[in-house]
């Protein structure tokens, strides 16, 4: 599958192909309608294409909430798209459809608190949530800008029309709620076989749970699964041949060293990753079998999985970004087996655990809002990527937060603009694990933000595996300004298995400090 890049390319051609008349808005460039809001655009439309949605709108007690000062990014159906909605799911007109209901189809059609347009979309989800919390994909087909597609359901018929509180993109089709979680989606014929490894190894109630309450915090996790359809596995049809084809000694499917359960693992990345974000990763991944990885590479242009340079082969998608309540599938060509790849750079973001993704799933890399957010980490969480001690000990907890600045002229240099903020004290410390690292030698790189100062402090020392590799003060690289520093060596370091590793960050001052990777790079 060819990898698709940003569209701005596309945009560009547009402009130097010539202007568009005013029918053709939309389609290549912005239309503009700013001097009124959402609702009243699509009421007053000219030609009609909009009075099912405003009727809607009105059931929903939604018209006026749209036409209030605010950002809103709406993706519109026409009137012909919401008369093939209705047939399609029996549904008479907008009078037979109830006020909760007509709420959860505008919603889930709306991005509350931002305006996104065209210029922004990538072949991937959109990291901001819809009203009703969930994720749109886009899909950029042959055929660029006029090829948009939303859940790969509903082609933009019109992109970016600019209203005075938002943008407005129009839709040939409506797009359905997602209700399925991941293992729901496997019900699908077409993955009935991976469905029963899933279930065979347990993994079934992991994948079928969009969230969930501990200790009165609730939890939404994500998950991307990779998965074949029943073709690509031939002549093994059942779940034991399957497991005798990957070498199962014992049908103990549920044991997480069982070849089985190691595979059906291996094929779940415990993050949403869109298509976009896999194919411009170029690493090495930790799926959630225990010390395994996958490589993600890009290939003059393919993406593959587990790319072999010598054969010039690896597994690529047949579908991908199909949209779940609790993650994306992306549906591959061929059997994704155990691989060992070579070693590559890996960069490690101190933030990149699923636990913080689920505790902070309304903010969590939502890089396009508009301000800063910090989320502090208490003993109550019950959070199991991070072992902390503060000094004081009453500091506990508002001593570890996540942060991201998306907006930020200097911290949104940060990987997925979001930090690891450590207030620990003197002689406080953090424990925390490393993704799976291949057996080899590195040089070991960090990157933080450092805050104006006089003066230097921040200082931490890093120790891996109770060995300490270097000692380093964040803050106050500068006096006059604030600085990101990127790649700044921590020192070298060998490892002689692939295996993850401990990392303990001990604070040698009281100040603050917003670390966003540490970084292995092989030495050859």
């Amino acid at each position: 599958m060819k990898k698709i890049y940003y569209i701005a390319v596309l945009i560009l051609s547009a402009l130097f192909l010539g202007a568009c008349s005013d029918k053709d808005a939309g389609s290549g460039v912005f239309a503009e309608a700013e001097d009124v809001p959402v609702s009243t655009y699509l009421a007053q439309d000219e030609e009609g294409r909009f009075t099912v949605w405003v009727e809607l709108l009105k059931k929903a007690d939604l018209y006026n909430a749209l036409n209030i000062s605010g950002s809103n990014t709406c993706f519109v159906p026409t009137d012909e798209a919401m008369k093939k909605y209705f047939t399609s799911n029996n549904i008479s007109g907008v009078s037979a459809i109830s006020k909760d209901d007509a709420k959860i189809l505008i919603k889930y059609h709306t991005i509350s608190g931002k305006s996104i347009t065209h210029s922004s979309f990538v072949d991937g989800v959109i990291p901001d949530t819809v009203a009703s919390g969930d994720f749109l994909s886009i899909s950029i087909r042959e055929g660029g800008l006029s090829q948009i597609y939303v859940n790969d359901e509903a082609r933009i018929e019109k992109l970016s029309i600019k209203v005075s509180n938002g943008v407005i993109h129009i839709l040939e089709t409506a797009l359905t709620p997602i209700t399925e979680t991941v293992y729901g989606k496997l019900s699908k014929d077409k993955f009935s076989i991976f469905r029963s490894l899933v279930d065979a190894t347990g993994y079934n109630e992991r994948l079928d749970v969009i969230s969930y309450v501990e200790n009165y915090v609730e939890r939404k996790y994500k998950y991307t699964l990779f998965a074949e359809p029943n073709e690509v596995f031939g002549e093994y049809q059942t779940v034991e041949q399957v497991a005798a084809m990957l070498g199962a000694e014992d049908d103990n499917y549920k044991d997480e060293s069982n070849a089985l359960n190691q595979f059906v693992a291996y094929h779940i990345l415990t993050q949403q990753y869109g298509y976009s974000e896999l194919a411009n990763a170029n690493t090495n991944v930790s799926p959630l079998a225990p010390k395994r990885l996958m490589s993600l590479k890009d290939v003059d242009g393919t993406f593959f999985i587990n790319y072999n340079s010598e054969n010039g082969d690896g597994v690529t998608l047949r579908e991908y970004n199909i949209n779940c309540k609790n993650g994306i599938i992306h549906e591959l060509n061929s059997i994704l087996e155990i691989y060992t790849p070579k070693p590559t750079t890996v960069t490690w973001e101190l933030t990149d655990y699923s636990d913080l993704a689920s505790l902070f799933s309304s903010v969590y890399r939502v890089t396009s809002a508009s301000s800063t957010s910090t989320k502090y980490v208490t003993d109550d969480d019950g959070v199991s990527c991070f072992t902390w001690r503060t000094v004081p000990e009453t500091k506990v907890n508002n001593s570890v937060a996540y942060r991201i600045a998306p907006s930020d002229n200097v911290r949104k240099s940060a990987v997925n603009r979001d930090y690891l903020l450590l207030s620990l004290g003197l002689s406080g410390w953090i424990e925390m694990k490393t993704p799976t690292i291949l057996a080899g030698k590195y040089t070991v790189k960090i990157g933080y933000y450092s805050p104006q100062g006089s003066s230097k402090s921040g200082l931490l020392s890093f120790i891996f595996d109770g060995n300490i590799l270097s000692s380093l003060m964040l803050n106050g690289d500068s006096n006059s300004s604030a600085a990101y520093k990127k790649d700044i060596t921590l020192g070298t370091l060998e490892f002689t298995d692939m295996d993850t590793h401990t990392l303990r960050i001990l604070a040698g001052d009281s100040n603050t400090t917003e670390i966003d990777y540490i970084k292995f790079v092989p030495v050859n």
